[in-house]
């Protein structure tokens, strides 16, 4: 059983569901995604409406030592959010292992605890 729709279900010419729909339901999904889709309006420098400067002031803001080190740190988020994104991708399975491993000695030491407290009472009884 899918219970996501499928990918042109998110396109613009697909029907929207009609109604209220469930929280958490593949129609919610759809209606969420449409709208992240519907309305993005990505970042591009190149197509900025920027104000003309006059040479001097361009040359006076590019030879600032900040305009250098912002430069590089562009690049350097880039590369950063690139291989973050590949990280968490492949940790993703790795992550749930030890999240699982990890309840379960907690749950072991929370079981041995009550055990001891048992024995306890039984002595002291």
């Amino acid at each position: 059983m899918n219970l996501l729709p499928e990918w042109g279900e998110f396109d613009a010419a697909a029907t929207l569901p009609p109604g209220p729909v469930r929280l958490g339901s593949a129609e919610h999904l759809m209606l969420f995604s449409r709208m992240l889709l519907d309305t993005h309006d990505p970042y591009r420098p190149a197509v900025i409406d920027w104000p003309e400067l006059e040479p001097e002031v361009r040359d006076k803001i590019v030879s600032l030592p900040i305009w250098d080190m912002a430069v590089q740190t562009e690049g350097r988020t880039g590369l950063f959010v690139q291989t973050f994104a590949e990280t968490v991708r492949e940790l993703g399975s790795g992550t749930r292992r030890l999240q699982t491993g990890l309840v379960r000695t907690y749950v072991l030491a929370l079981a041995a605890s009550l055990a001891v407290l048992f024995v306890v009472f039984i002595a002291v009884r």
